[in-house]
């Protein structure tokens, strides 16, 4: 009986996991983008023109999927919101950073450009820094050890 109950715990379990892991990838246009993702581009990546834009429709979240043609990986919400970006290993335009974050950077890092930079979990935002530094900030902007 008790294999019996963990063989059935295991297969609600993979069965769960390949549900929350069921995800859809297709090209979209553009210009179905939330106006804040279009305004993001042209802000902080000026001169850029897509090269490639996807939406990642999972069960449990969406996303939008952007390459620039200067080699640029942005990841934004459904609200247009970013999410992840990566700049291929350039340095990710200061702007983009919280002015907390920042202001921590130019004290304990000054002179080392974030390469990417991604929000995880509820407010937390992750850093790589060019040296190889990760940095990860709770949503008060505090460094979290």
């Amino acid at each position: 009986m008790k294999k019996f109950i963990v063989l059935i715990v295991s297969s609600l379990m993979l069965s769960t996991m390949a549900w929350a892991d069921d995800e859809d990838i297709k090209l979209v246009d553009p210009k179905t983008f939330p106006p804040i993702t279009h305004s993001i581009i042209s802000s902080y990546f000026p001169g850029t023109q897509i090269v490639e834009a996807t939406k990642s429709k999972k069960k449990v979240r969406n996303s939008f999927n952007v390459v620039l043609d200067d080699g640029s990986e942005l990841e934004f919400d459904k609200d247009g919101q970013w999410k992840r970006v990566y700049r291929g290993g350039n340095p990710i335009p200061r702007g983009m950073l919280n002015l907390k974050i920042a202001n921590y950077l130019d004290t304990f890092h000054p002179d080392i450009p974030v390469v990417l930079m991604e929000k995880v979990g509820k407010g937390y935002y992750h850093l790589q820094l060019a040296d190889g530094t990760e940095l990860t900030f709770d949503n008060q902007f505090r460094l979290k050890e």
